[in-house]
């Protein structure tokens, strides 16, 4: 699966994974949940926005289907601290989340993305397609 807005079927993605992220810093993320009771309806490949260009090329260049520290941290500084700040800043998922700062946002957002954390109700990674 390749990003929008790269080119048509067939075609050879660019070296650089900045490239990859030019129209909306869109990256696959492979997501498999772990926590108690993950039933396995969640994973596999989404298509997810990084919020920062930095943050979706280095998930690119990662190479493993994760989002990059980069990425996570873009997450919560543009994501959650932007629309939700400032700290102590809750967070809903199947259980409450209380961040106290951007390494608690990091700590929780990394074990969302990781399949750690149940996410219940919320979506996984709002604004992306599977």
């Amino acid at each position: 699966m390749m990003p929008l807005g790269t080119s048509g079927a067939g075609a050879a993605p660019p070296e650089a994974p900045g490239q990859l992220c030019e129209d909306g810093n869109y990256f696959v993320i492979e997501y498999r949940a772990t926590y108690d009771g993950a039933s396995g309806s969640q994973d596999g490949p989404y298509l997810r926005s990084v919020p920062t260009t930095g943050g979706c090329a280095s998930s690119w260049a990662h190479g493993d289907g994760q989002l990059s520290t980069a990425g996570i941290v873009g997450q919560c500084r543009e994501g959650i601290e932007s629309r939700f700040g400032p700290y102590p800043i809750v967070v809903r998922f199947a259980e409450t989340y209380v961040l106290q700062n951007r390494a608690d946002c990091i700590a929780v957002m990394s074990d969302v993305a990781h399949g750690e954390i149940n996410p219940g109700n919320a979506p996984l990674f709002p604004g992306g397609t599977r």
